[in-house]
């Protein structure tokens, strides 16, 4: 899952880091001979770049998640381990048993949303500033129209009754 700000202008993920370092940008599955299901992640070739082609690797190579960003920024990690005695919440270690899909878990993403939030902060705040300027600017263009004499602010000079 994804999420984008208002603006359009930045989208946030966790992203599913390999073993190699690569990032895998989707899933699938497919169903093995034997019947049982194999869960695979797309990434992209080894040394190469998007949309060259992508690779399909198994998803028991994912061994981290990290919060991204398309402006570059990165956030916070955790890191996979496959044994549940291995994991620790406080210590950025999450289970996800292997042969299970390379996803992150459920409280990860819900984590990863909050921070990806924070880090657009200034920058919201930032387009705000920005829309309000050019809204001044607007009016300031408007205003020499807005004080014609023959405009809606004419000075009313009182009448006697």
């Amino acid at each position: 899952m994804s999420w984008i700000n208002d603006g359009g202008d930045h989208e946030g993920w966790v992203a599913r880091i390999l073993d190699d370092g690569r990032e895998a940008h989707g899933s699938t599955s497919r169903r093995r001979d034997d019947g049982s299901v194999e869960f695979l992640e797309l990434a992209p070739p080894v040394g190469g770049r998007w949309p060259e082609r992508e690779e399909q690797v198994s998803s028991d190579r994912v061994c981290r998640w990290v919060v991204a960003c398309t402006c570059g920024w990165r956030g916070s990690s955790w890191e996979r381990v496959t044994e549940l005695h291995q994991a620790s919440e406080v210590e950025g270690r999450e289970w996800r048993p292997l042969g299970d899909v390379g996803d992150e878990p459920q409280h990860v993403e819900e984590i990863a949303h909050t921070e990806w939030r924070r880090h657009l902060e200034p920058h919201d705040a930032s387009a705000a500033v920005s829309r309000a300027a050019a809204a001044v600017a607007r009016n300031q263009e408007l205003w020499p129209f807005l004080l014609d004499a023959e405009g809606p602010f004419t000075e009313v000079t009182p009448t006697a009754r």
